[in-house]
């Protein structure tokens, strides 16, 4: 797993596998949890 930081936001891409088929999600923002965190 790589993750990637652009704009102050952590960044990965999630490979969802069910029944021989594959779903990927790029650039999807991990949520720290932390209060400053916005996403638009």
């Amino acid at each position: 797993m790589q993750l990637d930081y652009i704009d102050g936001l952590l960044h990965v891409s999630l490979t969802i596998c069910y029944r021989a088929h594959s779903l990927t999600i790029d650039n999807l923002v991990i949520d720290t949890g932390a209060a400053h965190s916005l996403i638009f």
